[in-house]
């Protein structure tokens, strides 16, 4: 059941993620599992925001300072 919900793009997620756009789901999702997902996809976002930040030249560049408008 651990590959249901867990890891990037789990398929309790995504049948979560259709229901919060007003899919009907059929079947009732356990709320342990569906809050399990969540947290999982939340962690998984988190780890990618965190790793694109570590890339060379991902810092934003300030518009009101000129030398960065290079």
């Amino acid at each position: 059941m651990n590959k249901l919900s867990e890891g990037r793009g789990n398929l309790i997620g995504q049948t979560e993620g259709f229901r919060a756009l007003g899919v009907e789901v059929k079947r009732p999702i356990n709320p342990q599992l569906a809050q399990q997902a969540s947290e999982q996809e939340r962690q998984d976002a988190q780890a990618a925001d965190d790793a694109a930040g570590a890339l060379p030249g991902a810092e934003a560049k300030d518009a009101t300072d000129p030398a960065s408008q290079g």
